[in-house]
């Protein structure tokens, strides 16, 4: 076997180890609110345990399963409510930024139950990231629907200018 023949075969068996998900940047967009839309799904498990966290009551084995991923960028600050129906054993999770890149669990849930729903607070401009992963065994797809709304928070009024102090409050 030459050098070469040989460098490759290292480089194809060890590229794997040291490669990142490359989920988030290929990760369905989520253009408008309100998004109401059947999943797709990666059909791989690139999201795990050893490159992402969990958050709320999901525990990290829905980390092991096939996955779903949304990008959002919120055009609001507000609450962001996410619904999921579909497949059993899954586990519903959104970040702040991408979850494999050092994106905060913001919360998460996961259960045998095949709906499932989060309301989270957004900031106008965060990148959001909704995934939905499956229990390792048996291996399963993500079919089901997800429908993703938003409530914009109630602008905050300074009270202060409501009344007219009272020197000028008397015509002259």
């Amino acid at each position: 076997m030459n050098t070469v023949t040989r460098a490759l075969l290292v480089l194809l068996i060890f590229l794997p180890l040291f490669a990142s998900a490359t989920t988030c940047e290929e990760a369905t967009l989520v253009e408008a609110l309100p998004y109401d839309e059947d999943l797709t799904h990666t059909g791989n498990n690139d999201i795990t345990s050893a490159n992402a966290s969990v958050c709320g009551n999901a525990s990290s084995l829905y980390l092991g399963g096939n996955e779903a991923l949304l990008r959002y960028t919120a055009d609001f600050t507000g609450e962001l409510n996410i619904e999921y129906s579909g497949q059993t054993w899954t586990g519903l999770l959104v970040y702040a930024g991408c979850p494999t890149s050092g994106g905060t669990c913001l919360d998460g849930i996961g259960n045998s139950l095949s709906s499932k729903s989060l309301q989270v607070n957004v900031e106008a401009g965060q990148e959001y990231f909704i995934l939905i992963d499956t229990w390792p065994e048996p291996p399963s797809p993500i079919p089901g629907v997800i429908r993703i709304e938003g409530t914009a928070q109630d602008p905050v009024f300074d009270d202060r200018f409501e009344t007219i102090p009272e020197p000028f409050a008397t015509p002259l």
